[in-house]
């Protein structure tokens, strides 16, 4: 894998994926580099929550690299926004990283060690007042995932509703009910950094999109 993309787009994509990378080592750590002939897409997953974000890159050499999400995300962070970043995989499961004379070298796992992050596309929007109706209901969500009936947020199209056992925060959106989707307290924020515009649901999971970053959330099986 052989790329160069601006420090501008790579920043705010790795800082997310550092965000849904677990806190532990392993593979679950790691960002997932993909590049391709549509550019690079930056991915991360801790199997809670995932994220998909395809940047601009000019892509040599096709590839996928692995390395820690927060230590790239810190290293590109550094450097001045409108530098030139370079990521080439080395052969010894190294990824090397350069702007301009600075140099860094990041230890690599294999790619057949990663876990698929394959989002779907959302077509679906999202109703007006749908954000600020998460904020405004995301504080009273219990943080006991022992009681997974409260550590989620309920959306249900006509309301949005969170407790935690003691407080009940709701807030109606003024759409026609429809079937109870209980996302999962680890997404929340994830969702509230990236503002999202459309949503997909499948399966266990919900995922949703602005522009060309998306996060998956996985639903609750409860009842609420």
């Amino acid at each position: 894998m052989q790329l160069i993309v601006n420090a501008a787009d790579l920043t705010p994509a790795l800082r997310l994926a550092a965000s849904v990378a677990s806190t532990r080592d392993g593979v679950t750590a790691c960002v997932q580099l993909h590049a391709g002939n549509a550019g690079l897409s930056v991915r991360a997953t801790d199997y809670e929550a995932a994220c998909s974000v395809a940047v601009p890159a000019d892509v040599a050499d096709p590839g996928v690299s692995l390395v820690n999400a927060k230590a790239i995300a810190a290293i590109v962070a550094g450097l001045p926004a409108g530098a030139t970043v370079g990521l080439r995989a080395l052969d010894n499961l190294r990824l090397e990283i350069t702007a301009g004379r600075s140099r860094y070298t990041l230890a690599a796992m294999r790619e057949d060690e990663a876990p698929e992050v394959n989002l779907p596309m959302c077509q679906t929007e999202l109703p007006a007042g749908w954000l600020d109706a998460l904020g405004q209901v995301a504080p009273t969500v219990s943080a006991d995932d022992s009681r997974p009936a409260i550590a989620c947020v309920m959306w249900d199209g006509e309301a949005m509703v969170a407790t935690d056992g003691h407080r009940l925060h709701a807030r109606q959106l003024g759409q026609p009910k429809t079937g109870a989707v209980l996302l999962h307290r680890r997404g929340l924020s994830l969702l509230a950094a990236i503002a999202p515009t459309h949503y997909a649901l499948e399966g266990a999971t919900a995922t949703f999109a602005a522009g060309t970053t998306r996060v998956q959330v996985r639903r609750v099986d409860a009842t609420f």
